[in-house]
């Protein structure tokens, strides 16, 4: 009920939010043309200035509707989005991420898919926010018929019996990690030492 809560949701923002957007990018661009030379200066300012705002929130939206919805998985399997998301953010951070997957590593259910994918997502946000990680690695691997999941940073870690005094956001963050494990049946471990770095381990 969730994921399809989200994917309506992200359908949404693609066809209403999106299309007016491009509806205003055409008009921006129209208005820019219509200008003569020697018109105010300072309005075409303010229109390549509106124009930006539009590639900014186009592209805040395309973010948005990546967390709501994993897009890759609608048309590829959870290796190749799993890449894909890994890619993308260690571009943008400049951050190595290693992913490690047996070869003969199979298909899942989508449910399983999704849960995965949910559960690296959400690693890796909390890697990025409060880890200070120079390296991450992430273990997909089947094992006796059961999928077993690490992710593993070199960052600053915690004391774990420790657990409730770190940030609330990194907190929400493995509530939210071991309630999309035990959906499914799964295990949640997790493994950190202070100065070194912590490990999520999944079990489904």
């Amino acid at each position: 009920m969730e994921e399809e809560l989200k994917k309506k949701l992200a359908s949404e923002l693609h066809d209403e939010i999106g299309s007016d957007l491009t509806a205003l990018g055409i008009n921006m661009t129209l208005m820019r043309n219509s200008l003569r030379v020697d018109e105010s200066h300072a309005l075409k300012i303010r229109i390549n200035d509106s124009d930006k705002l539009i590639g900014s929130i186009r592209h805040s939206i395309r973010n948005i509707m990546g967390q709501l919805r994993p897009t890759g998985l609608d048309d590829l399997d959870l290796i190749a989005a799993v890449t894909h998301h890994v890619n993308d953010i260690s571009h943008r951070t400049s951050i190595p991420i290693s992913l490690e997957v047996d070869n003969s590593f199979p298909r899942l259910s989508d449910e399983k898919e999704i849960v995965l994918f949910r559960i690296i997502q959400e690693a890796l946000t909390n890697i990025l926010k409060y880890a200070e990680a120079r390296h991450v690695t992430i273990s997909l691997r089947e094992e006796r018929q059961k999928v077993l999941l690490s992710v593993c940073d070199d960052g600053r870690g915690f004391t774990p019996s420790l657990q409730n005094d770190i940030q609330g956001g990194y907190r929400m963050g493995l509530i939210t990690m071991r309630e999309r494990s035990e959906m499914l049946g799964g295990t949640f471990n997790l493994v950190s030492i202070p100065g070194k770095g912590t490990t999520v381990f999944v079990q489904l």
